[in-house]
């Protein structure tokens, strides 16, 4: 591997993720000296590579290093704040400097990141266990409830959807996940003008959220409201979203 990490470098002297690949051989080996020269030199060509920030982390914490392990882990969540690594190894981190409150809270989004893996490949159920675990880890953060009565909504099991969406605003009013998993949940249930206004409430906080200029074009079409349907489709469309050319053509007809 040690061999293969040079030949590597030969071809990419400047690559970061090389440097930091012959760091962890060199640790794997016992080389501690030359592990962190490695690691030094892959952060001092690229100190944004959030893989070596990292690595370099979990090698200092090892080493006994924790203060110093702290400063690169945090660097390593804030570039990738969705690794489901860097906050496992953050955790970890903070329970070495007993941070024992703050580790639960990382490791509670770990759980969270992980289940939302699960939910985007249709493993619900394990989805709906780790957001449950992260609950318990982190009692007070409304997003995992929301997230939980999202799932729910998309299991069709609307009563369960709608009592952990609302305990979700009762933690936090302004929760987003769950302002727009309750416009979601009132769209499938066919009550769509307060489908409009909780998703209009999450446009309120973030006007570039996709998902909610989706739902309120089809709320609005659902509604009669071609103009401000076609409105939302378009913007969805701008932001990425892959809309219903069919519904586009609807709306932009002079018949609705």
């Amino acid at each position: 591997a040690l061999i293969a990490a040079k030949q590597a470098l030969s071809f990419f002297p400047t690559s970061s993720e090389c440097y930091a690949v012959m760091g962890q051989i060199h640790a794997t080996l016992g080389d501690t000296i030359a592990a962190k020269e490695a690691f030094q030199q892959a952060l001092y060509l690229n100190s944004n590579d959030a893989t070596a920030q990292r690595i370099f982390a979990e090698f200092l914490r090892d080493q006994g290093d924790i203060s110093d392990a702290h400063v690169h882990i945090q660097r390593a969540v804030k570039l990738t704040p969705n690794n489901i690594s860097a906050q496992q190894s953050f955790a970890s981190i903070l329970d070495s400097l007993g941070q024992f409150e703050q580790a639960s809270r990382q490791r509670a989004l770990a759980h969270f990141l992980i289940g939302k893996e699960h939910e985007v490949i249709g493993k619900w159920d394990q989805a709906l266990e780790e957001y449950e675990t992260a609950s318990t880890l982190w009692p007070e953060n409304a997003l995992f409830p929301a997230r939980k009565g999202i799932l729910y909504t998309k299991k069709k099991l609307y009563t369960e959807a709608e009592l952990f969406l609302n305990q979700a605003l009762e933690m936090n009013p302004n929760e987003i996940e769950a302002l727009y998993g309750l416009g979601i949940l009132k769209a499938d249930t066919e009550q769509r003008t307060e489908a409009v206004e909780y998703l209009l409430r999450v446009l309120e906080f973030e006007p570039e959220h996709g998902l909610a200029h989706y739902a309120l074009a089809i709320s609005y079409h659902n509604l009669a409201e071609k103009e401000k349907a076609l409105t939302h489709l378009k913007k969805a469309e701008a932001l990425g979203m892959i809309v219903n050319q069919e519904l586009i053509n609807i709306c932009s007809s002079d018949s609705f």
